[in-house]
């Protein structure tokens, strides 16, 4: 794993941001009492009192933040405990990612170890030494925790609004899609990251079997791509990220002429995980919003507007990749593809957007619509490759709803949301 790929993974890490606040905090804390002895520990605009007072505030700004911080975990178990029950057990990543939180926990964290440093060096008697600047911006730094904590109790109510939710994982696919696939280009362009056709590396096709079991939750482009370079080989996964691999299945398939090089090496640059990603595997993003709408739509909940909004949320990302280049992803170097990738086509993100959500809203005539709106607007906007699937989606749709008489389509419709019904116009 490179370095950035490395730091990626680490600021998605729950307790990563936390720790680093109490490093710095204990640092300052002993920069600070420096300072003090440096001038005497005189800084009467931030503290003027006496031993006992600069105990009594440093202990109560401990305590305190040290209660902030218990709230704060209490108050993340509950969200996450209610987020997976309510909308899906696979939001609750999204959730541990929450930079907020993060940072109120260090901010909280970080209070606690520089009150507690400046404290231990209090002194009392004839050589007393009560390190003002540290008295006082102790006391400067439990104000801002009441503050953060303030703040972190807003941003969680919002957070756990749905609508919250589904724009987290809408953001992140979006991020994860704009990094897969490159926006709609001149086909006579040149192509500067030398991505397009090109022949496959010579030689006989060589397997990497997986190590463990898994989820194929990242690979390094970079590292494989220069792999292959340094040995004139093509490297394949042969399985789409997010795929659940098996001890000794195939998972990458190697051409070079060189029979002597260890296509071992490679395992190094491939790793499994426990869960899917979205970053890397944008299809993930689409499946959580999909069981969102599942979830929604069952019938201890029955509650069509959300499926709705998260339909809106699927429209929004199929008309991002409608005119993108979907196919095998190559990436090629000197006219040879170096690597290729596997990844959905326009049918399968289709059918993962429509399939089930139509399924379980069988008997939601919002949802249906909604469903419609999407088609016909993307219709207007694929090219005509791509319109057979929209096509088969909309008969399902017509299917339903002359198959059973039961289905009131064009009277509720007349009497439906404005907002709903509406249709936007071509583009």
């Amino acid at each position: 794993m490179n370095p950035r790929m490395l730091l990626s993974r680490l600021t998605t890490v729950f307790w990563v941001l936390p720790a680093v606040g109490a490093v710095l905090a204990g640092a300052a804390a002993l920069v600070v009492v420096r300072l003090d002895r440096a001038f005497g520990g005189d800084f009467g605009l931030l503290y003027g009192g006496g031993p006992d007072s600069a105990r009594a505030i440093l202990s109560t700004v401990a305590s305190s933040v040290l209660t902030f911080a218990a709230l704060t975990f209490s108050i993340t178990v509950v969200a996450l405990q209610l987020a997976s029950s309510q909308f899906s057990p696979r939001v609750l990543s999204s959730l541990l990612r929450d930079r907020w939180t993060q940072a109120a926990l260090a901010v909280f964290v970080g209070t606690f170890v520089f009150a507690l440093l400046v404290l231990r060096e209090v002194r009392g008697g004839d050589d007393g030494f009560v390190p003002g600047l540290g008295v006082g911006l102790a006391l400067l730094l439990g104000l801002a925790s009441i503050g953060t904590l303030v703040g972190f109790i807003h941003h969680m109510a919002q957070s756990l609004r749905v609508v919250t939710i589904i724009d987290r994982i809408h953001k992140e696919t979006q991020r994860a899609l704009d990094g897969w696939y490159a926006d709609e280009a001149d086909p006579d362009a040149d192509d500067p990251d030398g991505a397009g056709p090109g022949r496959v590396a010579p030689g006989s096709r060589r397997l990497v079997r997986s190590d463990g079991d898994g989820v194929l939750a990242w690979f390094d482009r970079a590292a494989l791509v220069a792999w292959a370079g340094r040995h004139d080989a093509t490297v394949e996964l042969l399985v789409h990220p997010g795929t659940w691999m098996v001890q000794g299945q195939p998972l990458l398939g190697v051409r070079t002429a060189e029979e002597e090089c260890s296509v071992s090496d490679l395992q190094a640059h491939v790793g499994l995980a426990r869960e899917r990603e979205t970053s890397r595997d944008p299809s993930y993003g689409f499946r959580q919003i999909v069981d969102i709408a599942e979830r929604a739509l069952s019938p201890g909940v029955n509650d069509p507007t959300t499926a709705v909004q998260c339909v809106d949320r699927l429209h929004s990302l199929l008309r991002r990749i409608a005119r993108r280049e979907l196919a095998v992803g190559d990436t090629v170097v000197d006219g040879v593809v170096r690597l290729r990738v596997p990844v959905p086509g326009w049918a399968e993100y289709v059918g993962l957007c429509c399939d089930e959500v139509r399924h379980w809203g069988a008997d939601s005539v919002r949802v249906h619509r909604r469903l419609e709106r999407m088609l016909r607007d993307l219709l207007d906007v694929v090219d005509e490759d791509r319109a057979e699937p929209l096509r088969a989606q909309l008969g399902h749709l017509e299917r339903r709803r002359r198959d059973d008489v039961a289905f009131e389509w064009e009277a509720t419709a007349a009497a439906g949301d404005p907002a709903e019904r509406s249709v936007a116009g071509p583009g």
